[in-house]
């Protein structure tokens, strides 16, 4: 926090009090000056007859002046080479300082609202701005004062979004939030060239293994965990390349090392040319997604008292199926096109009960997971309560993001650009990750021809034998 004074006759803002580097600055320039001036009128004294020979004090003063300077500075010093050297580039410094400065005049010009009543003094938060080489990403954290709320953690971010020219005229705010222990506002940075050219471009369908299992990639530096946010909804309207990115998500799921079992409803035949998938991976008629739905309960229920006796019998809290090792895989349901699968369900009773069912399964957790596809997550198709109990939630873009879809997604239209280019999309996850929805670029599996059904089988076979080796 840095206070400010106002002044009366002109109305600027004035820093009540110098930097501790500044006053120690000061006062070695003063010791040096004063030693001059305490040497000369010595000697002059001398000379006339007033002290009988020169007193060191003149001396003991520039020694003390001589030594405060370059240690002030050789501090300094230490902390530019320190910075210098988590960040790598001098350049890079530099736009750090330069982003600290365009943030600090943006609370400065706004520094009103922190004025407190029968006051002279206005405190303005303190900005910091870091850089991260594992992520490529900036961040500035905003000191919060005493009398601000959350709300000024959103108003800040706009600020910021506005605050930020010139050389950093292309940087965007990608997501905010309050720290654990609630004294600063951390704002995450992106650049929106560096943006683009995370996007993964795969010239092979193995480049896309996982290196975590039941983890997925989003773009480069960018992925979800089922096991952290179990239950996935995907939306986005016709030519928003949905179907790409639900590809290239069981592509890697195909390469896990541990085998998931698999089943898509799909009753548009989006999927029906995959015939390497094993019989009755693939269901399509209404009747069999209804039995299917009623055993996934059954099996989600018997799992769930397998992980409770297990649980009590290892005196273990927090189990999950992974304990159970190679005798509980994850099982994993994708719907393609949701909204589609109730509408072939002509039976009001009977899509009730798929409803029905799907919000049983979703609300609890024993390695069953279920993705949603769908265009419109309207809530006379997708329940609030059913969307509530989804972890990863996905947006993408056709050309454009309007607030009712994003609202029917996030809950929030916060971040989000209504113009977004196709093959562009948000994520947000309940695990923490992203508390805001996150931009990304979608996976481009057309630049090195990988969309073909050859591609995917290559990628299923591959995980078999993948998995047949590590027995």
């Amino acid at each position: 926090m840095i206070r400010y004074k106002l002044n009366k006759n002109t109305g600027h803002l004035m820093p009540s009090l110098p930097s501790l580097v500044t006053l120690l600055q000061f006062f070695g320039v003063g010791l040096l000056f004063g030693s001059g001036i305490i040497r000369w009128l010595v000697f002059k004294g001398t000379e006339i007859g007033i002290f009988r020979s020169e007193a060191q004090l003149g001396f003991h003063l520039e020694v003390i002046g001589i030594a405060v300077l370059p240690l002030v500075n050789l501090v300094l010093l230490g902390r530019f080479v320190l910075k210098l050297s988590k960040i790598g580039s001098i350049s890079l410094y530099y736009q750090l300082k330069l982003i600290e400065r365009q943030t600090h005049k943006a609370l400065l010009d706004s520094a009103t609202a922190n004025r407190k009543v029968d006051s002279k003094f206005i405190d303005v938060s303190k900005a910091h701005a870091d850089f991260s080489k594992s992520n490529r990403h900036i961040t500035v954290k905003i000191k919060k004062l005493a009398d601000q709320t959350t709300d000024d953690l959103e108003k800040f971010a706009e600020m910021l979004s506005a605050c930020l020219v010139g050389k950093n005229r292309s940087l965007i705010v990608l997501d905010y939030w309050l720290s654990e222990d609630n004294t600063e506002f951390i704002y995450l940075l992106d650049d929106i060239v560096e943006a683009k050219a995370r996007q993964l471009k795969p010239k092979k369908i193995t480049e896309l293994r996982p290196i975590n299992d039941f983890e997925i990639t989003v773009e480069e530096g960018l992925t979800f965990s089922f096991l952290r946010s179990p239950q996935l909804l995907l939306v986005g309207n016709t030519n928003s390349s949905k179907t790409t990115f639900l590809k290239s998500m069981l592509a890697q799921v195909f390469m896990f090392n541990e085998e998931v079992d698999l089943t898509i409803l799909d009753v548009k035949s989006e999927f029906s040319s995959w015939d390497f998938l094993p019989v009755r991976a693939i269901l399509s008629d209404s009747e069999e997604i209804l039995a299917y739905f009623e055993e996934l309960l059954e099996l989600v229920i018997k799992r769930e008292k397998e992980i409770a006796n297990l649980s009590a019998r290892d005196d273990i809290t927090g189990a999950t199926f992974m304990n159970f090792g190679k005798e509980m895989k994850m099982k994993l349901c994708v719907i393609e096109e949701y909204s589609a699968m109730l509408s072939s369900i002509t039976d009001t009773k009977m899509r009730k009960r798929v409803q029905d069912l799907v919000l049983s399964i979703v609300s609890r957790s024993s390695g069953v997971y279920i993705c949603i596809c769908m265009q419109q997550p309207r809530s006379e198709l997708l329940s609030t309560a059913i969307r509530d109990n989804l972890g990863v939630r996905i947006c993408l873009s056709n050309g454009a993001i309007t607030d009712e879809l994003a609202r029917m997604a996030f809950g929030e239209t916060d971040n989000i650009d209504n113009h977004a280019p196709r093959f562009s999309g948000y994520i947000m996850t309940t695990d923490g990750q992203f508390s805001k929805p996150r931009k990304f670029w979608n996976i481009n599996l057309h630049e090195h021809g990988l969309e073909k059904i050859s591609t995917f089988k290559r990628a299923f076979l591959y995980g078999q034998r993948l998995r047949k080796n590590r027995k």
